[in-house]
């Protein structure tokens, strides 16, 4: 008899092969894909993963091919490399101050960003930031742009 046989599986019938859940990364992919089928693929959305530490760094870029591939960093997802959630959003549209003097400041503090506790969170979050009127606008001039270019 192999010593395998007698000692019992103590994991749990939980663990299994698969997952229902969504990733950051899928859901962050899903709506890079949505943006560039929306402006004719003017302007590209695109996902740039990053680990560092136990880390992942999702980068959400908009990216312009008409413009020599110019690159916009919207927002910045961050993980433990080990869970799905929380991630904390780092804003680089909504949330950057405009006055230089407080440029500094909030470059110490940004990494904070805001978190994200669940799926439904991260969705909400994204929907908030995606429809934002800076976002619009930033959108807009770059597909002018790209269509005049």
């Amino acid at each position: 008899m192999s010593v395998t046989a007698t000692i019992p599986d103590l994991w749990p019938e939980a663990v299994k092969p698969h997952s229902s859940q969504i990733t950051p990364r899928a859901i962050l992919e899903s709506q890079a894909n949505y943006l560039t089928k929306k402006t004719e693929g003017l302007i590209s959305g695109e996902v740039v993963v990053r680990t560092v530490d136990a880390r992942l760094f999702h980068d959400f870029y908009l990216r312009v091919p008409r413009l020599d591939e110019y690159r916009f960093l919207m927002f910045t997802v961050v993980q433990l490399q080990h869970e799905l959630y929380p991630v904390a959003i780092i804003d680089e549209v909504t949330h950057y101050p405009k006055e230089p003097s407080a440029q500094m400041t909030y470059l110490k503090d940004k990494i904070f960003g805001q978190e994200c506790n669940d799926q439904q969170s991260f969705t909400e979050r994204l929907r908030e930031l995606f429809q934002h009127p800076r976002s619009i606008k930033i959108i807009d001039s770059l597909v002018a742009q790209s269509a005049q270019g």
